[in-house]
């Protein structure tokens, strides 16, 4: 577990280190895509999410308050609270 803990973050490090290139691609995502984002994530702070957002508005996020990294597992009721319905296009999340 800690060996995947530790590529999980250098990809992300990698990744967050080439920004032009990762808005680049982010920004060609022309389906409906959901960014659902802890509030409390120590791997990835929220601002990476909330910077992706706002230079790709297209993007829906939203941003749980009290959750880390991983809210399926942390928070799951709450996260298919979410997940279900903007599935089923009933809802169009906000930033928050």
């Amino acid at each position: 577990m800690d060996l995947a803990f530790t590529e999980a973050t250098r990809s992300i490090v990698a990744t967050v280190a080439r920004r032009a290139t990762f808005f680049g691609m982010i920004q060609r995502i022309t389906s409906r895509t959901l960014l659902l984002h802890g509030e409390g994530d120590r791997v990835v702070d929220v601002a990476s999410a909330r910077a992706a957002h706002e230079r790709c508005p297209h993007l829906e996020l939203v941003v749980l308050d009290e959750v880390g990294h991983v809210p399926q597992i942390e928070t799951p009721e709450r996260f298919l609270s979410v997940v279900i319905p903007w599935l089923e296009g009933s809802i169009s999340p906000t930033s928050s």
